[in-house]
């Protein structure tokens, strides 16, 4: 049998955990923002100004997201090198591609899609597709090789990046 000097701060510590755990729930419900409602959470629990918080989560996330990029970029040119080496595309290929890439992650880095509706949306990467696919065409690359990011966060276990634009 467990002693009762063992169950009482497991029960009490459940306990607190639980309620933050609610707590920070209901922040997010009255706020519907996740990321807000815990910036507003730690903010109070800490006793820091909210902007300081939000500052450190801002600089966090961009942090986060560069590393990811440069992750994937390699990921993504090691890939390109293994087709370089099968013989499947050229070195001058390879190069157009990366470039791609780099102008189609600029222009969804300057598009705001979130003043768009789903619609809108969806015909502008349809566009997105149609223009990528007439220019591998030129280029003789063949679509298959393009594991281009979207948003669809699926994954088809033929190129190392998750969402790939071009569907086989």
């Amino acid at each position: 049998m467990i002693s009762k000097k063992i169950l009482i701060p497991v029960f009490i510590f459940a306990a607190i955990g639980t309620a933050g755990i609610f707590k920070v729930f209901f922040i997010k419900a009255t706020t519907n923002d996740t990321k807000s409602g815990l910036v507003q959470y730690l903010s109070e629990k800490l006793g820091i100004d909210q902007t300081k918080v939000q500052t450190v989560f801002d600089d966090y996330r961009s942090q986060e997201q560069s590393t990811r990029q440069k992750e994937n970029i390699e990921t993504y040119t090691s890939y390109l090198d293994g087709l370089v080496s099968e013989g499947k595309i050229t070195d001058v290929q390879k190069t157009a591609i990366l470039a791609k890439h780099s102008e189609l992650q600029k222009a969804h880095e300057d598009t705001d899609l979130s003043s768009k509706s789903r619609e809108e949306n969806k015909t502008l990467m349809e566009k997105e597709k149609t223009d990528l696919e007439i220019w591998a065409k030129e280029q003789g690359i063949d679509v298959a090789y393009l594991h281009f990011n979207s948003n669809d966060g699926g994954r088809d276990n033929k190129g190392p990046n998750r969402g790939n634009m071009m569907q086989k």
